[in-house]
Formats: structure tokens, C-alpha cells, sequence
């Protein structure tokens, strides 16, 4: 039986005429187009807007402009320090990431690998962390950093994207060190390694697609943050790239036209990043699902 005649069996099998079966199939892929149609629908008004003349983006919004406006990325960029701002928001996020992964990685692994009463309590306490919003915390936040005397610097923000981001991503490793053998460990240590050398040496790198996947989800958080850089960074020239386009929102009159330009530029890198490792977040996460 060829695979056509297969399929036509099947079909008849389950009760599905071939006329459903096609409708079916033409309802799911006229759905797929438009929800395609919803998610970049935003993409295309932010680009046209960031191209159009402030006559033009008056007299229509959505319309493709009939001269592209480049110069409005220039001056966006000469006008806001684009690149100062993209410095800051680079140093925040990778130094916060960076911390966060390991001392994220090595909480999960010390409380996944011992099973004492003491451990578990610590590893509820980690937990706790998640049920609590950060709109709750933020006056004591900003208490705290004042008292520290790190308001307006770049580690007032690194301190607090750590803290409340080792909770998620501590759970999300230990779920994923359930799938490495203890056997690892127990022979390397039969071999004379110690308990950090197992773990940065073979532990660690058996971690990878799971420290891949947290490691591009709180980048996206990290980069995306606006109301706490808001808080903690008064000085335009320590600002991040959300809060720094923010300041181009006048009271009075507002040139959205360069504002637009501004958001183009600095969701590029992320939405450049998310494509190039999108596989990893899946296979982190199915890879946890699966086998967890």
C-alpha cells in the first residue's frame, strides 16, 4: 500500500472525510497566518514610524513612508549618547548574568546533591523568592541601596537583578541536575577531585543547555528592565538604553519619529540574539521536561 492510499485509510479509519480534513487543515494554517500577522504587526509600525518625517507620521501612521528617513537614526543617536546608554545596559546585563550563573549553578548543585533536612529548608527558602513580586520589595530596595551607598551606580542594579533572579533560575537548574548520574560525581571523587573541581570540571559542563536557556531568558529580562533602572540610576550618563529613550518623552511635545528610531536600535541586538539561540532555550527547557 503506497503512503497516499496509507493516509486515505487512516483518515477513513478515525471517521474524517478528506473534505474535513483539508477545511481542518486550511483553518490552522489561515491561524498560524494571522497570529503571524499579530506578533510582527508591532515590528512593522515601530520600523515605519522610525523612518517618516514628523509631517508624514502626522498626516499617516501606519502607511509606508515614500522616503525613508535615515537621518532620523542619526540623530537619534548623536542626540541620546546611543552609545553610552548601549554601554551601560551591556556591562549591566552580562555582569548581573554572569553572577547570577554561578552562584545560581553551584546553589542547585549543593541542594540537589545533598538530601540533609537543612538543605531542603534552603532550598524552600530559594523558592519562597518567587511568590514574592518585586512592586512589594521596592521601598525596601531602595532603602537598602541608599543605606549601601549605591544609588545612581551600575551595582545597585547588578545587586538587585541577582537577588531576585537567583530564586527562578536556582529551581530551574536543580530540575535539571536531577538528570546528571551522582555516579559522576562519586567517581571523581574516587579519582581524588574535589567537590569544586567536580563540578566546574564535569558537572558544569554537562549543565550547558540548561545554562544556556536561563542564561538567554534573563538576558532578555535584564535588557528589557525599565522600572527598576528608572529607580536606582538618576544620571543620564548611567542610565540603560530604556530609561535613556524615556527621557526623550517631552511633557509638552514629543518627537516620536527619533523615539521610535531609538527603540529600533535597541531591541536590535536582543531580537538578534533570541533568533540565533532560540534552539537552546528549547532544548533547555524540553531537555529539563523530559528527563527531569
Amino acid at each position: 500500500m503506497n503512503v497516499p492510499a496509507m493516509d486515505f485509510f487512516i483518515l477513513q479509519y478515525y471517521g474524517i472525510s478528506t473534505c474535513n480534513f483539508l477545511d481542518f487543515a486550511f483553518a490552522t494554517f489561515g491561524i498560524f497566518i494571522l497570529q503571524q500577522i499579530l506578533y510582527l504587526s508591532p515590528l512593522y509600525i515601530l520600523f515605519v514610524i522610525s523612518v517618516k518625517s514628523p509631517k508624514e507620521f502626522a498626516e499617516t501612521l501606519y502607511s509606508f513612508p515614500n522616503r525613508i528617513e535615515i537621518d532620523n537614526y542619526l540623530f537619534a543617536i548623536k542626540m541620546s549618547k546611543f552609545p553610552r546608554l548601549l554601554f551601560n545596559s551591556i556591562l549591566i546585563t552580562a555582569t548581573s548574568v554572569i553572577i547570577l550563573i554561578t552562584i545560581a549553578s553551584m546553589a542547585a548543585y549543593i541542594m540537589e546533591r545533598k538530601k540533609t533536612r537543612f538543605y531542603k529548608i534552603l532550598y524552600a527558602f530559594f523558592l519562597s523568592g518567587l511568590m514574592i513580586p518585586v512592586q512589594i520589595i521596592m521601598l525596601p530596595l531602595y532603602k537598602m541601596v541608599m543605606t549601601l551607598n549605591l544609588m545612581n551606580t551600575p551595582f545597585a542594579l547588578i545587586l538587585v537583578f541577582v537577588g531576585g533572579a537567583i530564586p527562578f533560575v536556582t529551581f530551574f537548574l536543580v530540575g535539571f541536575m536531577k538528570t546528571i548520574p551522582v555516579e559522576l560525581d562519586e567517581s571523581a571523587m574516587i579519582d581524588g577531585a574535589s567537590k569544586f573541581v567536580t563540578f566546574w570540571r564535569i558537572v558544569f559542563p554537562l549543565m550547558r543547555p540548561a545554562i544556556l536557556t536561563a542564561t538567554i531568558i534573563q538576558t532578555l529580562f535584564f535588557w528589557n528592565e525599565f522600572l527598576l533602572p528608572l529607580l536606582f540610576l538618576k544620571s543620564y550618563d548611567k542610565m540603560t538604553l530604556m530609561v535613556g529613550i524615556y527621557n526623550f518623552v517631552g511633557q509638552r511635545y514629543t518627537q516620536w519619529n527619533y523615539i521610535f528610531a531609538l527603540i529600533t536600535l535597541a531591541i536590535l541586538p536582543i531580537i538578534i540574539l533570541y533568533i540565533i539561540c532560540q534552539k537552546y532555550i528549547v532544548d533547555g527547557i524540553v531537555a529539563g521536561a523530559l528527563k527531569g
